[in-house]
């Protein structure tokens, strides 16, 4: 190669003309300055698509066909791509090992986030009891006095508990029922 070429990967899902990025600048003075050999080496699919910036005086083409004696007059270089080629092959392991332990931490995200939103959910449910109980109580205080029935004024406190354990069992059926119809 004489000259400077850019390596471009493509971007699933990107937008036309902006589906490339740049990921490697080929030059003549670069420790390895060729491309796609791996591709021939490995008969895996190309990776990346090469455009040239500057004029280009030289650039050396094998074809498929003929890489195989290349490899022949130059044994070092199927050396160097097959160090290459482990090279690749172990970070795109890595990368994969990245992915899949992205994706199990937003499983967990998502699954602390039902378990933070289910525990809201009790607590609003216990203080809704509560409240409901609270004021059923508080009603029947007035009525209570007025009649002057302190034996009745004692048992409102059990009541409260009553009242409140009665509108919670009552509101777990209903969301029983609803999660059997969802199912």
């Amino acid at each position: 190669l004489e000259g400077t070429a850019k390596m471009y990967r493509h971007i699933p899902g990107g937008v036309k003309g902006e589906d490339e990025m740049c990921v490697n600048t080929h030059q003549p003075s670069d420790e390895r300055p060729w491309f796609g050999a791996l591709s021939l080496w490995t008969g895996a699919p190309r990776a990346a698509t090469i455009k040239c910036i500057d004029e280009v005086n030289h650039l050396l083409v094998i074809a498929a066909a003929n890489f195989a004696a290349f490899i022949e007059l130059v044994p070092g270089f199927g050396q160097v791509l097959d160090s290459s080629a482990t090279g690749y092959a172990k970070l795109n392991q890595l990368k994969d090992q990245q992915a899949a332990m992205e994706l199990e931490r937003k499983r967990m995200q998502r699954r602390q986030s039902r378990a933070i939103q289910a525990v809201f959910n009790a607590e609003t449910r216990e203080g809704v009891a509560k409240a409901a109980a609270a004021a059923f109580v508080a009603s029947m205080r007035p009525k209570l006095r007025k009649e002057k029935n302190i034996d009745e004024m004692h048992k409102l406190s059990s009541l409260q508990h009553e009242v409140h354990d009665t509108i919670l069992s009552s509101d777990e059926e209903s969301s029983d029922c609803g999660s059997a119809q969802e199912a």
